[in-house]
């Protein structure tokens, strides 16, 4: 089993947000639970439950901050429970950035310089764009967010020569490390302890870090120490702890920053701190913020942030992230040769590479094939289609293609026949059967594959996968993507910890809430982060047979849904509350999930009928396998054509091996 980060409820326990505040400005003071002012935290809202996750692991006692708001001391500290972890293989987050700004404008006569390099007064978030500077450089982080292993190198030029920032040691931030959904619609987890951390909401008014930016989707995020070199010196902190390190952030977020280098508010205007739950954002645009800078103090008037005597922030705008999860270490061969038209995907049919392996040290050469292998796939869709049908408003948004592509083994076929069969398709008994098995019997492990390429923009893409179960080999095949309007696709925070949007009539929706109690998807699942959610008409065989919809009649498609999740099913099948009991919708806002697992979930069906027998009984026919070794990649590019072929100043060898 792998060790996994756990959560506490605490309730009617409020959080007290310890650190800074931001007012209108740039005015700052200290202040405790209202991070902006009038704006209050997710502690404070009433219809909220309220959940910290504490430390957990016990090499993570070592990830200590330097500063002197250490870890919100006093929070109680839960202690592991017996029950399994979802899934046993290792996970492997990596990221690249290429198409850099640097936000950063000297405000007035130069009062105070490092190594040359002017330290005050300057703005280092320039939310009106002046000072938003596009430059040449790229970043590259490969990480296990369980173990916290990893390197973080990024190189850039600017004006002042060339740069170079690397960091080995990571540990949790002085404040909360992120706000997500709980285990229902209305509940709000408050992360602590985490130096990396995936699927959550920061800034704005989340309390998880300060209002600088809105509040936003964050698919990963990290804090730590690091070095940094100017032109080949070291570039050391004078400043105090961490001296002579920096305190380095990144996060991957979708799009904050627009394309004329503006952050704006819902309305249009400029973003200040007071419009922390009024921020402008793309959900299909990604981009990956890089900031490090000295500790907390002394204040540095004239500076903004003024907490800081130094810092340096840059924006990656071309961003490709994957992350890999693998559960059968040493299993069959993940190959995606046999059966698919690799031609389809622009697939080498390669497999997705070896298992990442625990603990193992982290070598940023072995990413690069990866990431050549995703880029190259943005050739597959048509790029041209993807960015005509952006906003060509340069102001609004940014230009460019994005994909999610997936591929997937090892699944399971969840699906047990419930009594004397009262009917059946194609030789298939369709009735009385349950789908959803959430004790585990009628989970079986099977042999199969899938792969995906999409664009979320467009809704076009195409998904091929192939399983066998009792009844023989199946194939599925779809490259249409359509929903009914008025069908409920996901659920999202929008602009603010205290709001929830529904999105409908989605049939490609990206980084949602499903299941549960959302009233997206059916409840028989826990509510759960989907990565990805597509539906549509879908082609089946069945050893080799078109396998015909015989229920909704002659010429009826299949309704295929996948699903990229974090983990809902465990090793043995179950699917679980957190109190230990099999999951059921009588308990829907009590799903145990795990963050750092994911599983690909294909499902077909008849349209909706008349209750029956089935389990979900709105469907005479429902077919359920669980993918469970999975990487995803999503990338966002705006400029199409690049990649990563040429190493770059960040892939320097002899600085990787030192850790």
């Amino acid at each position: 089993m792998r060790l996994r980060k756990q959560s506490l409820l605490l309730a009617g326990t409020a959080l007290v947000a310890v650190g800074c505040v931001i007012a209108v400005g740039s005015d700052f003071g200290r202040r405790t639970l209202d991070l902006v002012p009038g704006v209050p935290g997710p502690a404070s809202q009433e219809a909220m439950t309220t959940t910290v996750t504490g430390e957990t692991l016990a090499g993570k006692a070592k990830n200590h901050h330097h500063g002197p708001a250490d870890a919100l001391a006093g929070l109680p500290t839960p202690s592991p429970t017996a029950r399994p972890a979802i899934g046993s293989g290792p996970i492997r987050y990596t990221i690249f950035g290429r198409s850099p700004r640097v936000n950063r404008e000297v405000t007035g006569e130069v009062t105070h310089e490092l190594h040359g390099i002017p330290a005050r007064p300057v703005d280092s978030f320039v939310w009106d764009g002046e000072g938003s500077t596009p430059v040449d450089g790229e970043l590259l982080l490969s990480i296990d967010p369980v173990t916290e292993q990893g390197v973080l190198q990024a190189s850039w030029k600017d004006r002042h020569g060339d740069w170079l920032y690397e960091q080995f040691t990571h540990y949790h931030p002085h404040h909360p490390s992120g706000v997500r959904f709980g285990t229902s619609k209305s509940a709000r987890d408050i992360m602590l302890n985490e130096a990396a951390i995936g699927n959550v909401y920061l800034h704005g008014d989340t309390t998880a870090g300060l209002p600088v930016l809105p509040t936003v989707y964050t698919y990963f995020g990290l804090w730590g120490k690091g070095t940094s070199t100017l032109n080949g010196s070291e570039f050391p902190n004078v400043y105090g702890l961490p001296s002579p390190y920096w305190d380095g952030h990144l996060m991957a977020t979708i799009g904050a920053r627009q394309n004329d280098g503006t952050v704006r508010t819902l309305d249009g205007g400029i973003y200040n701190p007071s419009q922390g739950a009024n921020g402008m954002l793309t959900n299909d645009d990604m981009e990956v913020h890089l900031t490090w800078h000295d500790e907390r103090f002394p204040m540095a008037p004239g500076n903004f942030p003024p907490i800081f005597d130094f810092f340096y922030h840059l924006v990656f705008e071309d961003v490709m992230m994957q992350i890999v999860q693998i559960d059968t270490i040493g299993g069959p061969s993940r190959s995606f040769a046999a059966g698919l038209p690799q031609t389809t995907l622009g697939s080498s049919g390669n497999n997705f590479g070896p298992a990442p392996q625990a603990g193992a040290p982290v070598n940023l050469d072995e990413a690069r094939p990866a990431l050549n292998r995703a880029f190259s796939r943005l050739a597959a869709l048509d790029p041209a289609a993807a960015t005509a049908s952006r906003s060509n408003d340069d102001s609004i948004g940014h230009l460019g293609a994005m994909r999610f592509h997936a591929e997937a083994a090892s699944p399971r076929i969840n699906r047990r026949a419930t009594g004397e069969s009262l009917s059946s398709v194609g030789g298939v008994i369709a009735s009385p059967v349950d789908s959803r098995v959430v004790d585990g019997q009628g989970s079986v492990r099977s042999s199969g594959n899938i792969q995906m390429l999409v664009d979320p923009v467009t809704n076009a893409g195409v998904i091929e996968a192939s399983w066998t179960d009792d009844n023989g080999t199946w194939t599925y095949t779809q490259n249409v993507f359509a929903m009914p309007s008025d069908e409920a696709s996901g659920l999202r925070m929008d602009t603010s910890v205290a709001n929830e949007v529904m999105q409908y009539g989605d049939p490609v929706l990206i980084n949602a809430m499903r299941h549960g109690d959302t009233e997206a998807g059916t409840d028989e699942l826990p509510t759960v982060h989907s990565y990805l959610t597509t539906q549509g008409p879908a082609q089946i065989t069945l050893n080799g047979v078109p396998f015909e919809n015989t229920v909704d009649g002659p010429g009826a498609p299949w309704i295929g849904e996948i699903e990229i999740t974090e983990g809902i099913r465990n090793p043995d099948g179950t699917i679980k509350t957190r109190r230990g009991g099999f999951y059921g919708p009588e308990n829907s806002d009590d799903g145990f999930v795990e963050r750092y697992d994911l599983e690909l979930h294909l499902t077909f069906r008849d349209q909706a009928g008349l209750p029956g027998e089935n389990v979900p009984a709105e469907h005479d026919f429902f077919y359920n396998v669980t993918f469970e070794d999975v990487l995803l990649e999503m990338v966002q590019a705006d400029r199409v054509s690049f990649d990563v072929s040429s190493p770059g100043s960040v892939n320097q060898s002899d600085r990787i091996q030192r850790q």
